[in-house]
This record gives C-alpha cells, sequence and structure tokens, in this order.
C-alpha cells in the first residue's frame, strides 16, 4: 500500500506515540499514558537500569548505563546475569506493546494521535517485520528484546509480525547512506550526525558492490547539551561550523593515508530531512539548521569546500531514512533505530539506484 508518511516529517514520529490503553490485551498496565519515548528511549532504558541497580551490582548509578549494563550480561555472578535478562526482558515487552498498540489502532490510542488520519494506522497495521538498529540494542540486549517483543506480539494474536535485530546495529545509517554514493571506482565518506555522538567512516566498493566499511573513532556530538531545538542563528552557525569542520578534518585525515574519495559526502541526521533541507518546524538540535538556507545541504557542501579547497557535494539524509535504505526492497518493513530517541523510516519499494550490499557486509575499525 501506498505509505502516507512520505516525505517523512515529524508526523512520522514514534516517539510520541501514546499508549493510552489496549482493551483485552495483555500488557503491563503500567505503561498507559506513557509514550515511546517514555518506555524505549536511552534515558527510559538508564532509568530501568537505575531500578535493578542493586542486583546488578552497580552500586555507582552514573554514566553510560546501557554500556555498563551490557557488561553485565556476562558477568560471573548469575544474580546478576539474571537482572540483566530482566532488564532486556522488560525492554523488549515496553517495545512489543508499542508495536501492538500500532498493529491494532484501537480508537483510544487514534484519538491522542492528532496528526495521524486513517491511512497512517492502516499503513501500520501492515507492518510485518521491524527491523532493530541503534546503540542500544548493538550489544547482548539486543536479541533478547526483540525476542520479548515478538514473543508479547503472538501472545496478542499477531504471530505474523516479527522483529528482528539488523547485524549491523548502530551502523545502519551510515551504511544506508553509503549506497547513496555513486561512483564505481571510489571510495565514499559518510557520516551520521545523532545527538550524543557523530559516526565517521569509508564506505569501500569492489565491483560497484559496497562490501566495506572501515569505522573511524566517534566523536561527541556538538548537539548533545541540546536535545530540544535552540531556534537562533548563533546557535544553528556555530553548529553548522562545528559539522563543517568535522567533515573537512575527517576528509583530510583519509586521504592523508591514500585513498581516492568520491566528491560527494553522505550523511544522515537525527532530525527529518527533506531534499537536504531540515525540518523548519522540528524540535531536534539539529533543524535550526533550516535558517541558514533554502537547502542546508548545499550550504554546507560549500562550507567544506571552502575549507578544503575542493569541489565538494553533500548528501543529506534523515537518519531512520537512511537505515531504511539497507532494507531496500523489503515489503511491510519499518526500520527502527534505538538511541537517544527512536528513530524511524520504511524501505523503499525498490533498490534501483542504490548500491548492491555484499552479502554481508564487513565493518571493521580503522
Amino acid at each position: 500500500m501506498t505509505n502516507p508518511f512520505l516525505p517523512l516529517t515529524k508526523r512520522a514520529s514514534f516517539n510520541a506515540i501514546r499508549i493510552m490503553d489496549i482493551p483485552g490485551a495483555d500488557f503491563d498496565p503500567a505503561l498507559r499514558g506513557q509514550t515511546a519515548h517514555d518506555l524505549v528511549s536511552a534515558r527510559a532504558l538508564s532509568a530501568l537500569i537505575r531500578a535493578n541497580a542493586e542486583r546488578l551490582r552497580l552500586p555507582a548509578v552514573k554514566g553510560d548505563l546501557p554500556r555498563l549494563l551490557d557488561a553485565c550480561f556476562e558477568a560471573p555472578d548469575p544474580v546478576v546475569r539474571t537482572a540483566a535478562a530482566g532488564v532486556a526482558h522488560r525492554y523488549g515487552q515496553r517495545l512489543g506493546t508499542i508495536l501492538l498498540a500500532l498493529r491494532r489502532g484501537d480508537p483510544v490510542n487514534r484519538a491522542v494521535r492528532k496528526d495521524w488520519e486513517a491511512a497512517h494506522w492502516q499503513f501500520w497495521g501492515s507492518i510485518r517485520q521491524v527491523w532493530l538498529g541503534g546503540g542500544l540494542v548493538s550489544g547482548a540486549l539486543g536479541p533478547l528484546a526483540a525476542q520479548a517483543a515478538t514473543d508479547l506480539l503472538a501472545a496478542n494474536g499477531f504471530s505474523d509480525m516479527a522483529v528482528r535485530v539488523s547485524p549491523y546495529g548502530a551502523a545502519l545509517p551510515i551504511l544506508g547512506v553509503a549506497r547513496c554514493i555513486p561512483s564505481r571506482n571510489h571510495a565514499g565518506l559518510v557520516f551520521d550526525f545523532g545527538q550524543s555522538f557523530i559516526k565517521r567512516a569509508v564506505a569501500v566498493f569492489q565491483g560497484g558492490v559496497l562490501t566495506n566499511l572501515v569505522r573511524l573513532s566517534d566523536l561527541q556530538a556538538t548537539c548533545e547539551d541540546h536535545e530540544e531545538a535552540d531556534w537562533s542563528q548563533t546557535y544553528a552557525q556555530r553548529l553548522s561550523n562545528s559539522i563543517a569542520v568535522v567533515i573537512a578534518a575527517t576528509r583530510a585525515e583519509v586521504t592523508g593515508h591514500g585513498a581516492r574519495l568520491h566528491p560527494l559526502i553522505a550523511a544522515s541526521m537525527a532530525c527529518y530531512v527533506d531534499h537536504g533541507q531540515p525540518e523548519p518546524q522540528g524540535q531536534g538540535c539539529y533543524n535550526p539548521l533550516a535558517l541558514l538556507a533554502d537547502c542546508y545541504q548545499d550550504f554546507l557542501a560549500a562550507q567544506i569546500g571552502a575549507r578544503t579547497g575542493t569541489t565538494t557535494q553533500m548528501l543529506l539524509l534523515h537518519d531512520g531514512t537512511a537505515a531504511s535504505l539497507v532494507y531496500a526492497g523489503q515489503p511491510a518493513t519499518a526500520v527502527l533505530s534505538l538511541g537517544t530517541a527512536v528513530g524511524v523510516g520504511f524501505p523503499p519499494p525498490s533498490a534501483e539506484g542504490l548500491r548492491p550490499l555484499a552479502e554481508r557486509v564487513t565493518i571493521r575499525n580503522a
């Protein structure tokens, strides 16, 4: 069926889905009234970890809690391993409950999603496969949570809906944008500008097929302290300058090692993007970049070109859209990136115009 969410805008937001009730369903009633962001964001997972800190043997409950949790799955203490599995199960059940509400589309939940029409609920009702990516599900939690979500859906009559963890995890957006590099003979420089981290990689092609991603070190995102939009020209310019500096420095780093790069640099960003322009009404930290030009990706290309003395082209995509390109051609599918917030994307019906992927793309660190 036709996707009524296209082009993706904040109307597609997964984070804003609110569970008011799922009449007759077997789910945790404590989830009533909460949004998907309340339940499965990084902040939500961290709250679950804090609630189980004693059994997880995490007395200093601070720092990167999801990463600390990952170590608990292999702890020598069976109590700790059991507690970690319990957190994963609980997290997965939350995700499954959200998907159940979407699949059923009960009137009580439709009533609070004012920006959706019947077609939007019908589209989600047609989804049969959900791929998970993002940092929160890249470790041991991912498969356990996906299974718990799938089991909850099956227990409530939807055994035809599968939730799976992508083998590419947090690399989904950079792998997706890499499929957009057009040349057969050049490597491609790709980025994912998230709310917490900036991921960087070089895409390597053999015979036109994307075979390898060489990951460079992650960088702290400039917008980490600005989860919501700061709609000032000063902020937008400062943020854009920092993005241009990162890209130009990364290009210099890579070409300094002899790589031959395509002039197109492809990047995903944690905000909705339409033809290279961040959504001007969005509330994310990257949305104010729309203040700088009518087409921000061209503005950014000029900034980078001025710094590098090269002719540069930019392709800028929404992170969820970029992640979905990995599964282009798979019908009735949604892709969720679980991190600071939840990104959503829907694979295009065809992979035409995208670089073919090797049967299994190798991802390695530089």
